[in-house]
């Protein structure tokens, strides 16, 4: 315990994850300021009376209402000598009931089309990969539902949180963080002391590990409630037992899963995901003398991913799939939940997230015995 403590305070005594996090907190301000706050939380509040009042299933009435509230007569002039709607929230809300009726027709053209597909697969190859693919996805799907209209937008803020701010600031806090933990022993000379004794070594790098783990778990849920803080003032929390299917983002997910249940599922994987990324740190850690190696080459393995899909833009199939499939893709949780994807594995179709899961798993069981094994194994200068 006593070394757990002294790991501990090593890593929350740097000034420079401080530093870090005021400038990270700046950052994740400067959009806010420039938004009326109070403003646009009033507008939120009016948002959800109206959805109140028309929640539910997507309706030809609700349609009607849509069209006259979206419609051009309600537009008036405004001081600049321009137009504008003459009520916003009401605009808001009808647009996004137009939106809830195209992706209800997409639905129903998905699941009328997987039928077919099913129906004729029955006759030619029941038993064949391909039949049992558009089962489980018909099943799926059918599970689910179709879309309907709730109000949720403080809950779209949230999750989003985590595959935009909450991946940049998890990723720069673990390699400010856990870089140092073993190379910091090799450049004081300490690895001297440590690695002549038997006992100390393998007590020092579970500690180290522990510790590790520890400071990125406090990371996770600082910025889980500095974000529910945040937009739960801005928009509101309402919608939380409503389904992510009505998200815009989740409307192709096969999952049937509430807004809570999902946000606490990706919070889960997202600190699952930064303890790997952050073992794969400690492991380069334990392999060099310099902490500067392991925050260059973990943040190699981290912003390549983001650099090719988000600034690149690359479309090539092969490397969409190795990014999913990154410390990072799994970080930002979203994509193995916004569409029905799957793998073949010996004839059977395996979710990309039960795929991962695993994956990651046995990635990082492989790299904790790399941790011991190098740094047992390290020779003493």
């Amino acid at each position: 315990m006593e070394l757990l403590k002294h790991e501990l305070y090593k890593i929350f005594t740097r000034k420079s994850i401080y530093f870090a996090i005021a400038i990270l907190l700046v950052l994740y301000s400067i959009p806010l300021v420039q938004f009326e706050i109070i403003e646009q939380r009033e507008n939120a509040k009016e948002e959800a009376q109206i959805y109140k009042e028309w929640e539910g299933p997507v309706t030809k009435e609700k349609l009607e209402f849509a069209k006259q509230a979206t419609a051009e007569e309600n537009l008036v002039e405004d001081k600049s000598g321009g137009f504008r709607r003459a009520d916003q929230s009401l605009y808001r809300v009808g647009t996004e009931f137009i939106s809830s009726n195209v992706r209800l027709m997409n639905w129903n053209e998905r699941m009328a089309n997987l039928q077919a597909e099913i129906t004729q697969l029955e006759t030619e190859n029941s038993g064949g990969y391909e039949y049992k693919e558009k089962v489980m996805a018909y099943e799926a799907f059918q599970k689910v539902g179709p879309p309907e209209i709730y109000y949720n937008k403080g809950w779209a803020n949230v999750v989003d949180f985590v595959k935009t701010y909450g991946l940049i600031f998890m990723g720069a806090l673990i390699l400010l963080g856990v870089s140092p933990v073993f190379s910091d022993e090799y450049s004081n000379g300490t690895d001297n002391f440590i690695l002549t004794s038997k006992k100390g070594k393998s007590s020092l790098i579970t500690a180290k590990i522990q510790a590790s783990v520890i400071y990125i778990l406090i990371l996770v849920i600082f910025f889980a409630l500095i974000n529910l803080f945040v937009t739960g003032y801005r928009f509101g929390l309402a919608g939380w037992d409503t389904p992510i299917r009505n998200l815009y983002q989740y409307s192709l997910t096969p999952y049937a899963l509430d807004l809570w249940q999902y946000y606490t599922i990706q919070l889960g994987i997202h600190a699952a995901a930064a303890m790997a990324f952050g073992l794969l740190v400690l492991l380069i850690s334990a392999l060099s003398r310099s902490a500067l190696i392991p925050f260059f080459t973990g943040g190699v393995f981290f912003s390549v991913p983001i650099l090719l899909t988000s600034i690149f833009s690359v479309e090539i199939p092969w490397v969409l799939k190795m990014v999913e499939f990154s410390y990072t893709g799994l970080m930002k949780v979203t994509g193995f939940f916004t569409e029905f994807k799957v793998f073949n594995i010996a004839g059977f179709p395996v979710l990309y997230l039960n795929f991962a899961l695993v994956l990651f798993t046995i990635v990082s069981f492989i790299t904790l015995y790399l941790i011991y094994y190098s740094f047992r194994n390290h020779q003493i200068s």
